[in-house]
């Protein structure tokens, strides 16, 4: 699509209205919300259709029109609002309202928006099998008609359908498809275009339509949509869709990165929001009808997609099938089937469910904190075989456990600031080795090492202040035992999920919640007592240490004489 002439715009706006053309003038990233009072004056016949426009259209099909639609088979978009004033249209959006009823009904209200008129109207909902889908159609009095696919609502069905375009291809895409199929023409100039699931959605039917269709289509524009899992579906026709494709991802980008589309003019636009709500399009800036951008993504968003590549690719597909279904097993539960109408408990006990779940689950589970601390270091260390046997293991652990116990009882302060000061040293060396290994792999200083380097800039810091002032020694060394403690009872949740004896779930179950215990004991209390608080927690780790050893020694003879596959704690 051409760049939109902003000088003219704001030429014929200076005829108008003065004083607005020199608000606009002073105020360069506008809102979508700004950008529709400031052109809703004009028609598409004073002012062609530019990529604003497309946004605020993507904005309005997240609006559910089935009771409006009831009985019609068109409607202008303007007489949609007096529904909208009774209650009777829907926003229908995770996240909740963003601004986007602001941008709604004053598209509603203006001459450019409102003369529009709403055909072909789809709202699709099914729990089993799991199906969203939602589109419609804006026909232009000027000739030119624009497909909107809607993006995800809040129902659980909708996000199921999300997860599963990584392992197979969903109900919703062949629904875009059939619906692009049924639509285009040969007498008017069509757009395609949708928001998050919508622009994957908008994508498959633009891949999938007969070239003697697709030659009538003008632009396609993927807002913020995840691309196509590339086990499932051919990724090399996206060639074919390029030259009239745009993309457009926020800074902080986290949906679009998701199977990423290789698309030629892909921009990066400016938000007024942070983090994740960046995905948000009420939220997205423009320029007089352009996109506000910037040249590159933000670095956090850059290190959380490389987290979900990586764990993606180690994932194939019926690991992916599986996990996915037994997630939403665990979540829908109890009834829930909006997400809107949950309370914050839920989340945790969806978690706990999941612990329950195959130890496929369990250890995707499982990977997730150590591709985000570790970066994938040992990834490959864990494919190859260990130099130990699971016995021998567990064996090295227990003795692990009783000389760590032992030095927390005979630790006095001196050795309670050498252990402070050797574990942020360790910290160290580990997050330099990460940090060279990753300038290796990218073959310069990307992003990603960037934000290492200030880590590690961080870390020297506190390593200086423990070594220069010896009074905040002894307080960062509780602190350290407590961070011990919390990664141990981490280790020991995931003990409990894989524990099949109630025996050892009840025993290991103990010793998480007393390492948690010990853990908050540590932060919270007086420096005077933390020596008393660590005999007392090494004593607990010997009798841990010596009951492990026992019952390795007792069940090994029984399960070995029985000629049964070794079970460790």
């Amino acid at each position: 699509m051409s760049k939109f002439n902003s000088r003219k715009a704001l030429a014929r706006i200076k005829e108008l209205d003065l004083e607005l053309e020199n608000v606009i003038k002073e105020k360069r990233d506008t809102t979508l919300f700004d950008y529709v009072k400031w052109i809703g004056r004009f028609g598409f016949d004073e002012m062609p259709l530019c990529e604003a426009d497309i946004l605020v259209l993507c904005v309005v099909s997240y609006f559910e029109f089935s009771t409006v639609m009831e009985g019609l088979t068109e409607i202008r978009l303007k007489d949609t609002l007096a529904y909208s004033l009774l209650d009777k249209v829907k926003l229908m959006i995770t996240g909740g309202d963003m601004g986007n009823t602001n941008i709604y009904r004053s598209a509603c209200e203006s001459k450019r928006f409102g003369n529009l008129l709403i055909k072909n109207y789809v709202n699709d909902y099914s729990e089993d099998p799991p199906i969203q889908f939602s589109a419609l159609t804006f026909y232009s009095d000027t000739g030119f008609n624009v497909i909107c696919y809607r993006g995800t609502d809040s129902t659980i069905a909708g996000w199921k359908e999300n997860f599963m375009i990584s392992f197979m291809r969903t109900e919703a895409q062949e629904r875009a498809e059939n619906y692009a199929r049924k639509l285009i023409d040969g007498q008017s100039d069509w757009y395609i275009a949708g928001h998050s699931k919508g622009g994957n959605l908008a994508l498959c039917a633009a891949l999938n339509l007969p070239q003697w269709q697709f030659a009538f289509v003008k632009h396609v524009f993927l807002l913020d949509g995840p691309g196509l899992c590339p086990e499932v579906m051919d990724e090399k026709e996206i060639k074919r869709i390029d030259p009239v494709t745009t993309r457009v991802i926020p800074e902080y980008d986290v949906i679009g990165k998701l199977f990423e589309p290789k698309i030629t003019d892909t921009k990066i636009i400016k938000s007024f929001r942070r983090g994740i709500n960046q995905h948000s399009l009420a939220s997205w800036l423009v320029e007089h009808g352009n996109l506000s951008t910037v040249k590159s993504n933000s670095p956090g968003s850059n290190i959380l997609n490389e987290i979900v590549d990586s764990w993606i690719k180690s994932v194939d597909l019926e690991g992916r099938k599986k996990f996915v279904n037994e997630l939403f097993d665990s979540m829908s539960v109890d009834g829930v089937t909006d997400l809107s109408l949950v309370h914050p408990d839920y989340y945790g006990n969806v978690v706990i469910k999941l612990t329950k779940k195959s130890k496929d689950t369990k250890r995707i589970l499982g990977e997730i904190p150590r591709k985000i601390f570790l970066d994938g270091v040992f990834d490959d260390f864990e494919q190859k075989k260990s130099i130990f046997t699971k016995k021998q293991f567990e064996f090295l652990f227990a003795g692990g456990l009783a000389l760590f116990g032992l030095i927390m009882i005979l630790a006095s302060r001196l050795l309670y600031e050498i252990t402070s000061i050797f574990i942020i040293a360790v910290i160290i060396s580990l997050q330099a080795f990460i940090l060279i290994r990753r300038i290796i792999i990218e073959k310069h200083v990307g992003e990603t090492a960037r934000l290492r380097i200030i880590l590690l800039i961080g870390l020297a810091g506190i390593l200086a202040v423990l070594l220069l002032k010896p009074t905040a020694l002894s307080v960062f060394g509780s602190v350290i035992f407590g961070l011990l403690f919390a990664v141990y009872s981490y280790t020991l949740f995931e003990r409990i999920s894989l524990a099949k004896t109630r025996f050892l779930k009840v025993f290991a179950m103990v010793d998480f919640f007393l390492s948690i215990g010990f853990a908050v004991s540590f932060f919270i209390m007086p420096e005077k007592y933390v020596f008393i608080l660590g005999i007392i927690a090494g004593a607990h780790l010997i009798v841990e240490a010596l009951f492990r050893t026992i019952y390795l020694i007792v069940y090994y003879i029984k399960d070995k004489a029985h000629g049964k596959v070794y079970e460790n704690l």
